[in-house]
């Protein structure tokens, strides 16, 4: 049985499994299957947007930060954007970022971002923005103090000073420096080839403005910036 995900333009609507995301509910597979069958079966809307077929496997969270599987990130692809984004041909390409360059060692990638990029909420994206969102990325607290839970430990462990925040020695890379709003440069310990890359996946997506909101926002309605945004769900489809 597949689950049903509905994504409208800048929005996204989850549904079909009800209280069986965090199992905080008492209906039995069969009243799960009947529901969604006789949604499967209802004709569709335009109204509606797009419906697209996920995976039978529960979304638990909506933080790209926390996104370890292929079905959820398949999903974030479509409310975060990063500073790189894969092409047709799975080249590393900018995103919200204008321009990138590589110093000839490898060690430094400077960014220039795009002037008119904002979240779907209409704040400007800067560089502050970025920085927050790699280093919350690899904070042990943003998955409750677990760093084996964070995604950010395969993609972002090249940058200078990754190791201090999975350790909590520190709250911030040290190794991605903010110029202005819009330039800001990352240091790498080693040479990477595979760096961009690692920046063009979701765990490195720029989110919800973390230094003003609480932690718990981001989970349940997270804001990004790609095409379509995710909205608040009842209670019993809580990704939180």
């Amino acid at each position: 049985m597949e689950r049903t995900f509905q994504l409208s333009r800048r929005q996204l609507n989850v549904s079909g499994l009800s209280g069986f995301l965090l199992g905080s509910s008492a209906r039995s597979w069969s009243e799960f299957a009947t529901a969604a069958k006789q949604r499967s079966a209802a004709p569709w809307r335009p109204e509606e947007g797009l419906r697209l077929a996920g995976s039978t496997q529960p979304t638990i969270s909506l933080d790209p930060a926390l996104s370890r599987d292929l079905p959820t990130n398949f999903l974030l692809r479509q409310i975060f954007r990063g500073l790189l984004r894969f092409d047709e041909r799975l080249a590393a390409i900018p995103e919200l970022a204008e321009t990138m360059a590589v110093s000839e060692d490898g060690l430094r990638y400077d960014f220039a971002l795009r002037e008119t990029i904002t979240f779907h909420d209409g704040r400007p994206i800067d560089a502050l923005d970025v920085l927050e969102s790699l280093s919350r990325a690899l904070r042990p607290d943003t998955a409750g103090g677990f760093a084996d839970g964070l995604a950010g430990v395969t993609y972002l462990r090249d940058i200078v000073g990754a190791s201090d925040v999975l350790a909590g020695a520190s709250t911030m890379l040290s190794g991605v420096e903010v110029h202005d709003e819009r330039h800001l440069t990352i240091s790498l310990n080693q040479p990477s080839a595979t760096f961009p890359m690692k920046l063009a996946s979701v765990p490195s997506s720029v989110s919800t403005d973390f230094r003003s909101r609480p932690a718990q926002t981001g989970r349940s309605n997270p804001t990004g910036a790609a095409h379509f945004a995710a909205i608040a769900s009842p209670p019993t489809r809580n990704f939180s």
